[in-house]
């Protein structure tokens, strides 16, 4: 459980929340697909799950031909910490500059 929890915050995940009429129509289809998502609960307005990055791409397809709206709650994994640290290159120059 542990090691699955890891590897998927290594390849990076969204928290999404998905408002419509066809939920389980939602579900069933990626399901059918193999797509890769979890923690799938009720929300007041809808549905909150996780996904991969990669099942994103597909889920989000998926939901405009359902007519569902997807939003993006929260990206969590290394791949965003990454793309923030890239932005603050300062920021790893600093410390290695400190010490020289």
């Amino acid at each position: 459980m542990f090691v699955l929890k890891l590897w998927r915050y290594i390849l990076g995940f969204y928290q999404l929340q998905v408002v419509g009429w066809n939920l389980e129509k939602l579900i069933n289809i990626s399901a059918s697909r193999g797509l890769n998502i979890w923690n799938i609960s009720r929300d007041e307005g809808g549905l909150l799950l996780n996904a991969s990055l990669y099942s994103f791409s597909q889920l989000k397809e998926i939901s405009q031909r359902l007519n569902c709206s997807l939003t993006i709650k929260e990206k969590q994994g290394l791949p965003f910490i990454f793309a923030k640290l890239k932005k603050r290159k300062i920021f790893f120059i600093g410390p290695i500059l400190l010490i020289i």
